[in-house]
């Protein structure tokens, strides 16, 4: 998903902790959930992070999927 100025991180869940394919190489799936404000919508977004998880540092890698869409906060 691409950068937004109108969409605002409002909460974030660990899907899967991390899958290891090395100590210092790992992949992370979230579930995110983001406000439009024009739109005044929540979304709940499936992101994938690679990352280091000895010091936990995680970058978002482009990858992203919608799974819904509410005019309600998602993540509690």
């Amino acid at each position: 998903m691409e950068a937004n100025p109108k969409l605002q991180e409002t909460g974030r869940q660990q899907k899967i902790k991390q899958i290891d394919y090395s100590e210092t190489l790992a992949v992370r799936i979230d579930n995110v959930e983001l406000y439009n404000s024009e739109e005044k919508l929540y979304y709940l977004v499936i992101q994938i992070l690679l990352g280091n998880p000895q010091k936990d540092e995680w970058s978002f890698n482009g990858q992203s999927q919608i799974l819904k869409k509410s005019k309600q906060k998602i993540i509690v």
